[in-house]
């Protein structure tokens, strides 16, 4: 089990193409859909998984949501309501959808990780159209509302340089081109919030 990853790429309803990882076991039936936290991507946030650490007989599909990691171009943008139609984590799980219908076919059934915003995510996809086909969720690091608490939270982090240790800072700086990279994108992501 493990090992062996297979790359692709899946187009969104929108034209969008996000990068796709599949690991584990490559043969199996069951599958876990893997939704990366906010900056993350699939394999910062779950190698281990797709190295096979959830055992023989479990596929495991994370991807790049769109504007994070591989899946860029485009920019990584944030609406939420009022201002915009809907909101980012609507937009996520309705890109997990279309992962899964791509990679495991249109009328799949699949168990749902998702980790910090991605555990957000997780539960907008098992909740909404999708809720048929989602067989287990599993989520961890999310939040169902944001405090006072939690803003105060985010701001003490927007600064990546003095706020974030080197390890994250290095992981996602590679991927984001350094700092600046990792701090544009993190102060959008903390304007959202």
């Amino acid at each position: 089990v493990g090992g062996k990853l297979l790359r692709q790429r899946v187009h969104t309803h929108d034209g969008v193409e996000l990068a796709v990882v599949v690991g584990g076991d490559l043969d199996a039936h069951r599958t876990a859909l893997c939704i990366p936290g906010a900056l993350g991507t699939a394999e910062t946030d779950f190698a281990p998984q797709l190295a096979g650490g959830l055992g023989a007989g479990v596929r495991v599909v994370a991807f790049d949501p769109r504007g994070y990691g591989a899946s860029r171009p485009p920019e990584r943008t944030f609406p939420v309501p009022p201002d915009a139609h809907e909101s980012f984590y609507h937009i996520d799980a309705r890109d997990a959808l279309a992962v899964a219908d791509a990679v495991c076919g249109p009328s799949s059934r699949f168990s749902v990780l998702g980790w910090s915003d991605g555990a957000n995510v997780a539960c907008v996809l098992a909740g909404g159209d999708a809720r048929a086909r989602v067989e287990s969720l599993v989520i961890w690091g999310g939040n169902a509302y944001v405090t006072d608490e939690d803003m105060a939270n985010w701001e003490a982090v927007r600064d990546v340089r003095t706020a974030w240790s080197e390890r994250m800072r290095s992981s996602l700086g590679a991927v984001y081109g350094g700092d600046d990279g990792l701090q544009a994108l993190n102060g959008r992501f903390t304007d959202a919030m």
